[in-house]
């Protein structure tokens, strides 16, 4: 290294940390550590193509457990794949909302279930990568 100059790093980096101190239920501390260390990112809410998902689903999804997450939502054909997962080491039972209707669901603890929503029925299906 070269001593007659100012080097800021060496093969390190930069390397910037946020801390934050919270007080949660054991249940919903997953995703407030996720809404802190993730970027936001956009929604398209006027998707193209020939899906129609305002009028499919009335643009309304809600999971009633703060444990569960929505950890993958895409379009696979006609279907939608959704991905959610338990974040507590106790089972849940979560209600995911879709709509005007309502599903309940079961989940082991650390479990992540993958959901297909088909000619308005959601229904759990075998793992898919």
């Amino acid at each position: 290294i070269d001593d007659d100059r100012y080097i800021q790093s060496v093969e390190e980096g930069r390397h910037h940390f946020g801390f934050r101190l919270a007080y949660d239920k054991m249940a919903e501390l997953e995703n407030r550590a996720t809404e802190f260390n993730q970027m936001p990112y956009t929604l398209n809410y006027f998707p193209h193509g020939t899906k129609q998902w305002a009028q499919t689903l009335d643009s309304r999804l809600t999971i009633s457990e703060k444990a569960l997450s929505l950890v993958a939502f895409y379009a696979q054909g006609e279907d939608y794949i959704l991905r959610v997962l338990n974040n507590q080491a106790q089972p849940v039972r979560g209600a995911i909302t879709l709509g005007e209707n309502s599903y309940d669901f079961d989940f082991g603890a650390y479990e992540a279930k993958t959901l297909r929503y088909h000619n308005g029925v959601l229904t759990e299906e075998a793992y898919m990568c």
